[in-house]
């Protein structure tokens, strides 16, 4: 097993290392901006403001007292994914295509964008 793993590494190239790119995004580009967004759902929904961006981390606020669902460009509701406790990247190139769902009315999402 060693040998295969060795052998794959080979061919794939020295220059690409071990690091995992769940985002598929080109890891050598360098933001040039970015910033912070808190989202306090409106009986229970919420949206992300327009800010154009290449992606985001999304985490839920840790006081809140039910799950968060996420659904990108249309309406979550409890059948979309839930989010951990631990910030997840989605990458989007605008935030007003995340949408939330809670039955914690006001619940607290944020999200780290960047460009």
């Amino acid at each position: 097993m060693g040998n295969l793993i060795n052998e794959k590494l080979a061919e794939i190239g020295t220059n690409t290392g071990l690091l995992v790119n769940l985002a598929n995004e080109d890891l050598d580009q360098v933001s040039t901006s970015g910033g912070t967004q808190k989202i306090t759902l409106s009986s229970g929904s919420g949206q992300g403001s327009n800010q154009v961006c290449r992606s985001c981390l999304v985490k839920p606020d840790k006081n809140n007292t039910e799950d968060v669902y996420v659904n990108i460009g249309s309406a979550a509701d409890a059948n979309d994914m839930p989010l951990d406790s631990i910030a997840i990247p989605i990458p989007v190139d605008n935030l007003n295509k995340l949408y939330f769902y809670s039955a914690d009315v006001d619940a607290i999402v944020y999200i780290l964008w960047r460009n």
